[in-house]
């Protein structure tokens, strides 16, 4: 719990943006961003660190799919940001 407990506040800011990623009616983005962590990042990690530093590293696994996650989630969030949130 110590290790995954980690991964829980990039999590919350990934989650939020996921939210208004849909809420823009971008909820293409949010499907990419979820696929991106548990399928591409998530699982492949998980495997890897498993292998190497037994089942503590399949928990490490977690944190690392939040990091590129959150990354993910940010670019688009920067790009979305110069197109759609126009204040002005």
């Amino acid at each position: 719990m110590r290790i995954i407990s980690l991964g829980f506040p990039i999590a919350a800011v990934s989650i939020i943006l996921s939210t208004f990623f849909q809420g823009l009616g971008d909820s293409y983005i949010s499907m990419i961003v979820s696929f991106i962590r548990q399928i591409i990042v998530l699982l492949p990690c998980s495997y890897i660190f498993g292998y190497f530093f037994g089942i503590n590293g399949v928990w490490y696994g977690f944190f690392v799919g939040e990091i590129v996650a959150i990354i993910v989630s940010l670019g688009y969030y920067k790009k979305l940001s110069k197109t759609k949130l126009n204040f002005d």
